[in-house]
């Protein structure tokens, strides 16, 4: 979606900048708005950034949440970048993930949408022998069913 913008030389000098001229870099994130999904939002197709993946892939790293922070603090006067809200840090705990899993969706910021779920990351990346990087994702049951029976995930 930022390619599209007509702003990807510019983008792309501000995060080699950003990054130390670090190459390849990915910039996960998630578009939405009309046209996306069947979920509208309530506003223009907008992008919000995820995660920021540093290096060749299976040598680089991804940035963790501070340094996300602080990228998107970079990028934000020129850019309007903005990062995917935040609910929730601190210690684990399943009754917080499954509180904060359905509800209204933050990303547009009107709650014009049941919330697709939420998505566990630590605060500090780490990996796991059995799942690779440590990273999950609850899904809302209200999201999943909200056409009936027939969703992307079965």
């Amino acid at each position: 979606y930022i390619v599209r913008d007509g702003k990807s030389g510019n983008l792309v000098a501000q995060a080699k900048r950003i990054l130390g001229n670090v190459e390849p870099f990915y910039m996960l994130g998630e578009i939405f708005g009309p046209g996306v999904q069947d979920l509208h939002y309530g506003t223009q197709k907008a992008f919000r950034l995820f995660d920021v993946y540093v290096g060749p892939p299976t040598r680089g790293h991804y940035l963790n949440d501070q340094e996300i922070r602080q990228f998107v603090g970079d990028f934000a006067p020129v850019y309007e970048l903005t990062r995917v809200p935040v609910l929730y840090k601190g210690p684990y705990s399943k009754q917080i993930v499954d509180e904060l899993t359905d509800g209204k969706e933050t990303v547009s910021g009107d709650e014009v949408n049941v919330r697709e779920g939420i998505v566990i990351t630590p605060t500090v990346e780490r990996r796991d022998v059995e799942i690779g990087r440590v990273i999950l994702k609850s899904v809302s049951e209200k999201y999943l069913l909200r056409r009936g029976n027939t969703t992307e995930y079965n």
